[in-house]
């Protein structure tokens, strides 16, 4: 997936393989599939997804820092410190900010603009629970 070596319509590598290609605990990514699946959305089955188009650098970069949010969570709980979650946003904002200047949504093939969507969608979420974690609040449009 991070090398582009999956192709369309091959199935999606196991937890243990996608950890392991973004350099990441499994088990995060296993939480992640389950918190989203909690907050009622449909995470594919492997096989079914199309995240393998999810592979330019903004994109991986992204998918990284969301799947690091659990661990923020769970460090600023132990220290007693939310700055912690603070700077996790402003990453967060930075990082998605790059994402969106550097992919196309609109205008892109239905396969890759579904992707995209889905990505902007999670990053939305956790910016929001993060925010609402910590007190804030975020307006509705700028």
């Amino acid at each position: 997936m991070v090398t582009g070596v999956i192709r369309e319509g091959e199935k999606l590598p196991s937890v243990r393989a996608l950890a392991s290609s973004l350099a990441i605990n499994p088990n995060t990514i296993q939480r992640a599939y389950e918190a989203l699946e909690a907050e009622g959305y449909t995470v594919p089955a492997a096989g079914e997804g199309d995240f393998y188009l999810l592979s330019g650098e903004a994109e991986q970069a992204l998918i990284k820092k969301i799947a690091a949010y659990s661990q923020v969570v769970r460090l600023a709980a132990r220290d007693y410190d939310p700055s912690h979650i603070n700077r996790y946003l402003t990453e967060l904002a930075g990082d998605f900010h790059r994402f969106y200047t550097a992919c196309r949504i609109k205008g892109e093939e239905r396969p890759v603009l579904l992707a995209r969507l889905k990505l902007a969608d999670t990053a939305r979420s956790v910016l929001k629970n993060a925010m609402t974690l910590i007190g804030c609040t975020a307006p509705e449009k700028m």
